[in-house]
């Protein structure tokens, strides 16, 4: 025998004994996998599933590289033997798993697979109505459909961009996180669960990462409304009649088609950039904020809109403010009724706080929604958006600290610092300013707010170099990433422009200096004040048929509420009677609170800290107990005191 001949026979019987040890492992886990799926052991199964696979695939690359002449050579009788056996002993290996699977209901071991992974998403603990799934990979969308027959109700899909899948909510980027998880509603979810299926662009760390960052936010802007929620409802029930009686931001869409917008904010960096935006005055719109009223007022600069939106006294923020000053004023409908007063040219309103303010503009046919997510400035963005604004442009907009600096020194509470503790944090105490709100315990609140230690973390500058800001700012840092994600998601070519020249980066923007800005838009002429004072004319509204409409459908909802708490109030007395509520009563209160659209916030707090889910503006109360009885009280006690609100709106809208 040759060298080579011998080398070749060498390297067949090598061939020969690494397919014959990849069949015997193949055997050896294919006969534990069958054990673990008899024992419903599924954890095990799961696992043992990954080693079959690889050891298939073990066998497979042994057999491609094992020579013919291993087998037809002379003296291969055992080679041939033994392989023979253990291939019989696999295919054997093999039908025992197949009848087990069958006993579980599973003609294949991918189906089991699936299932048992759509399984181990929903192991406890987990709520499936509450929690949140989210999946990735170009598989993904085959989980959704499982998960839905399940009982998952809260799944984000990895989709390709435009598609969409039934029962899940489409994610194509990173950024598309931040806006699912604030869609997400009530009661927030308290676990997710990321699950990679097949191929993705999406890094499964990268993901989580972004989850985490963005949930905590979300929760902690639902905690706001769990405390304060009940009480905005009261705030904008008592603007009813007022807001029936002026336009809303619905009036606004569509009217500054390609024309340039610029926010206006009232953080440190505005004192440098004022005298710039004198330059920008008929060339683009120009939305302040309330607090900035007062630098715009001595620089000269007339803004062609202000938004206020937060429920406290604000008034003191446009004193001084003469007739002719500001052509349009958009207010939340919670504001404090002292604001519809302020002498603008033309005032309307909007649902900043769509949780709780959108029901009335509903009752009206109207679609008013301007989100504040945690300041004003991002309801202005969604402002300039609905008008058809191109670019939109933030100026003043640091959610940051220059030094010990909140506001710009213009600002109308620019002139107090921060004051530091010796721990290191800073508290907002020298701001008592002349904020007055309606009564002690929400000036307690207010003044509560202002001497909370406010603690620091630094994050990325404009200018690219980290920035020092406070824990509460960076919430509203995120809370803009997910609004400007959406943004870019629904605006198509619109450009969303800092400006801001200072503060923190604010992720989806291009940052450039407001000089560059004011160079575009030299030669743009726009008379924003003729514009919107056409759409905002009180000819431009059918006032009688408006406060009919309104005074109709809140005469409804009073007696749904009434009766509600009625209802409420004799399944509390039941349960600390009986011990049990009567399930007549019960059925009958589900009936009339599902017609009431501002239940949820009612009960956000209860909702919330109870397993149980909503849907839209419906809100579930089967299968309460006495352990439950504080959400009835609770629906009894804060429907009680929107009852005279709603009546009082009703009587005002009837009068001449």
């Amino acid at each position: 025998m040759t060298a080579a001949v011998q080398m070749q026979s060498t390297l067949a019987r090598r061939a020969a004994l690494a397919l014959a040890e990849a069949l015997a492992v193949r055997v050896k886990l294919t006969g534990q996998l069958a054990s673990a799926l008899s024992r419903s052991e599924v954890a095990q199964a799961l696992a043992l599933v990954a080693q079959v696979r690889e050891a298939s695939r073990a066998v497979n690359s042994a057999g491609a590289h094992l020579p013919s002449m291993a087998l037809d050579a002379p003296g291969a009788e055992e080679t041939r033997a033994l392989l023979g056996q253990l291939a019989s002993a696999v295919h054997a290996a093999d039908e025992r798993m197949r009848t087990v699977l069958k006993a579980a209901g599973f003609e294949r071991l991918e189906e089991w697979h699936e299932a048992a992974e759509i399984g181990s998403l929903l192991s406890s603990p987990w709520d499936p109505r509450r929690d949140l799934v989210v999946l990735l990979g170009d598989r993904a969308s085959r989980f959704v459909e499982p998960l839905v027959s399940r009982g998952q109700l809260r799944i984000l899909c990895q989709t390709a961009p435009n598609e969409h899948v039934e029962g899940a909510v489409s994610v194509t980027r990173l950024e598309d996180l931040d806006a699912a998880c604030w869609r997400l509603g009530l009661p927030l979810p308290q676990r997710f669960r990321v699950k990679t299926v097949g191929e993705s662009p999406l890094p499964g760390d990268a993901v989580i990462a972004r989850l985490q960052e963005a949930l905590p936010v979300v929760h902690d802007f639902g905690l706001a409304l769990q405390s304060m929620g009940p009480r905005f409802l009261g705030y904008c029930c008592r603007n009813l009649a007022t807001v029936a009686a002026r336009p809303s931001s619905a009036r606004l869409a569509g009217l500054f088609p390609g024309i340039p917008a610029v926010v206006i904010a009232a953080g440190p960096s505005l004192d440098k950039n004022l005298h710039l935006l004198r330059e920008l005055k008929g060339r683009a719109v120009l939305i302040a904020i309330n607090q900035t009223v007062k630098a715009l007022r001595t620089a000269g600069v007339q803004p062609d809109v202000v938004l206020a939106c937060d429920y406290q006294h604000l008034a003191y923020q446009f004193e001084g403010v003469q007739p002719g000053e500001i052509p349009a004023l958009g207010l939340g409908a919670s504001v404090h009724p002292d604001l519809f007063h302020i002498p603008a040219d033309n005032t309307f309103t909007a649902a900043t706080s769509p949780i709780v303010e959108s029901w009335i503009y509903k009752l009206l046919g109207e679609d008013a929604s301007l989100p504040a997510g945690g300041t004003v400035a991002i309801s202005a963005l969604h402002l300039a958006r609905r008008m058809g604004c191109s670019p939109i442009v933030t100026v003043g907009l640091d959610l940051a600290l220059a030094g010990d600096k909140y506001y710009a020194e213009g600002a109308a509470d620019g002139g107090p610092r921060l004051a530091a503790s010796q721990d290191g944090t800073l508290s907002m105490s020298a701001f008592e300013s002349k904020v007055r709100l309606g009564s002690e315990d929400e000036e307690a609140h207010y003044r509560g707010l202002l001497a909370r230690k406010l603690e620091l973390v630094d994050v990325p500058g404009f200018f690219g170099t980290p920035v020092r800001t406070t824990t509460s700012m960076r919430r509203q840092l995120l809370a803009l990433r997910a609004h400007l994600a959406e943004h870019a998601g629904q605006t198509g070519q619109t450009e969303l422009i800092n400006a801001t020249e200072g503060g923190a980066f604010l992720e989806g923007m291009k940052h450039v200096a407001l000089a560059e800005v004011v160079e575009r838009c030299r030669g743009l002429t726009v008379d924003a004040p003729r514009i919107l004072g056409e759409a905002l004319a009180p000819h431009s509204l059918d006032l009688p048929k408006r406060r009919a409409l309104a005074r109709k459908r809140l005469e409804a909802l009073a007696q749904d509420l009434r009766r509600t708490v009625q209802l409420a109030g004799r399944c509390c007395k039941a349960i600390r009677n009986q011990g049990s509520a009567d399930p007549e009563v019960v059925a009958r209160l589900r009936e009339v609170a599902r017609g009431l659209p501002f239940v949820p916030v009612l009960l956000c707090a209860e909702l919330n800290g109870v397993e149980r889910a909503t849907s839209g503006a419906e809100v579930s109360l089967t299968g309460i107990d006495s352990a439950e009885e504080r959400l009835y009280a609770t629906l009894e006690r804060e429907g009680a005191v929107l009852v005279p609100l709603l009546e009082a709106a009703v009587a005002e809208l009837g009068s001449p």
